[in-house]
């Protein structure tokens, strides 16, 4: 990791973004209150958990903050067809726990949980609940908890914002959406 890579979305687009979405969540409380901070613990009990930044993500992060670490992934490995590749480098990062958090630099994974968007075959997008299999138990998916609408509409007008990007479109397409 030697610096920052070129992203067709500038930092301060990112930083909208995440303004969107750092005053709202998916519950009235703190969802963690009920499950023990699971999705931030993960690294403590699945040394495979953690999040992917979408594409040119890491400009509104330094690389060597020590409260994340970070791995280069190879896009086949998350969904991108043999031989499509986005034009920048894609990142897995590992939060080292809440303790640590920077919660004003939460990636937009963390933000926008326990919701995904989705690119349908109509090519419009749904913002649904995450149904991936997870490394926990959280409460609010198990048990199909309500979630917010103002919260909704936060992530569906964050992706608005960040669709309008190729790469961030084709991220979203081969990693989250069935159809393709």
């Amino acid at each position: 990791m030697t610096g920052k890579l070129n992203a067709m979305i500038d930092k301060e687009t990112f930083e909208k973004v995440y303004s969107i979405l750092g005053g709202v969540t998916p519950e009235d409380f703190d969802c963690g209150s009920i499950c023990g901070q699971a999705c931030c613990r993960a690294i403590d009990t699945d040394p495979d958990s953690g999040m992917i930044l979408l594409p040119g993500e890491d400009s509104v992060h330094e690389l060597t903050d020590p409260w994340l670490s970070w791995e280069d992934i190879d896009p086949e490995d998350i969904g991108y067809p043999e031989g499509e590749k986005p034009p920048v480098q894609l990142w897995f990062v590992k939060c080292k726990g809440p303790e640590h958090c920077k919660r004003s630099k939460r990636p937009i994974q963390c933000r926008i949980f326990p919701l995904l968007p989705r690119i349908l075959k109509n090519g419009k997008l749904k913002i649904e609940r995450n149904n991936m299999e997870l490394p926990y138990s959280c409460p609010i998916i198990d048990g199909n908890a309500a979630i917010k609408p103002e919260f909704e509409e936060a992530v569906k007008e964050a992706f608005t914002i960040l669709l309008a990007d190729k790469d961030i479109w084709d991220f979203v397409k081969y990693c989250y959406s069935d159809e393709q």
